[in-house]
């Protein structure tokens, strides 16, 4: 398998740095999308000036400053603002009926049930799709692959909540629901987030070591092991307790120590 070489992404990290692009975050998400196309093509056997010529077609087939150019038009435009009053709104939106149905089921008055039902259907429905959108809209690459993880994102925990909803007030359907949202966050969303994740910091902390690595895959089995615990339990199926136990192992004494130990050190460097 073949992989970039220090030299080359000093290369490609020289070129987004000579752009006009002034953001931190979005330079390091652009080095890191062009090192993985790079590194895709040249697994097909291009040499690496072929691959960055195909790469940079892909990404920016007018220039680097036409991606500064989008993305100031893009956190600027009329619908992003609009999108932006909409995200918030609904969100206080969603905690303020939340908190008021469980206000309700504690005081144990009429409508607490159906408050609740209707804090839940505006987070699945207006508050979710608003927040995965925009996340969706503000990704600059128009490959599939890049947006995967917010349409798996957003339809893994839509269905979690739906099933939990359903699971709450005994509706039938409840079980399916979660054990499908299970595959789509287990097998879909969390492991394209932590492989980009991944991908990203590798980058930036060249040259690659296997503590990032490490990081990441302790912190995606100890997501996936509390999510597949939880539901389990909730589907009072056996192992519940066995795989909460793990995920609490891996997350406090594992992942939880080895990322803010990182953390720590970033900010001593």
């Amino acid at each position: 398998m073949k992989r970039l070489t220090d030299e080359q992404i000093d290369f490609i990290v020289r070129e987004v740095n000579e752009s006009q692009i002034e953001s931190k975050e979005l330079k390091e998400d652009l080095v890191d999308h062009f090192c993985c196309i790079v590194e895709d093509n040249m697994r097909q056997g291009n040499t690496f000036e072929e691959s960055y010529k195909k790469a940079y077609y892909s990404i920016c087939p007018n220039g680097l400053n036409e991606i500064y150019q989008e993305s100031i038009f893009l956190l600027s435009s009329k619908r992003i603002k609009i999108m932006k009053k909409l995200l918030f709104a609904s969100g206080f939106l969603v905690v303020f009926i939340l908190l008021t149905g469980i206000f309700f089921k504690i005081q144990h008055w009429p409508a607490g049930g159906l408050i609740l039902l209707a804090a839940a259907a505006t987070l699945i429905f207006v508050f979710l799709p608003l927040v995965f959108l925009y996340f969706y809209k503000s990704e600059y690459s128009t490959f599939l692959s890049y947006k995967m993880k917010y349409i798996l994102g957003y339809l893994g925990l839509a269905l979690l909540f739906t099933g939990a909803v359903l699971k709450l007030f005994h509706l039938p359907g409840s079980g399916w629901t979660l054990l499908i949202s299970l595959v789509v966050l287990n097998f879909g969303f969390l492991p394209i987030l932590f492989y980009r994740s991944y991908k990203g910091s590798e980058i930036k902390t060249k040259p690659a070591n296997s503590f990032t690595g490490k990081l990441y895959l302790l912190g995606l089995s100890g997501l996936a092991l509390f999510l597949t615990g939880a539901v389990f339990k909730i589907l009072h199926l056996p192992g519940a307790a066995v795989l909460l136990g793990v995920a609490l192992i891996v997350l406090n004494f594992g992942f939880l120590p080895v990322f803010f130990y990182s953390m720590y050190k970033k900010t001593t460097n």
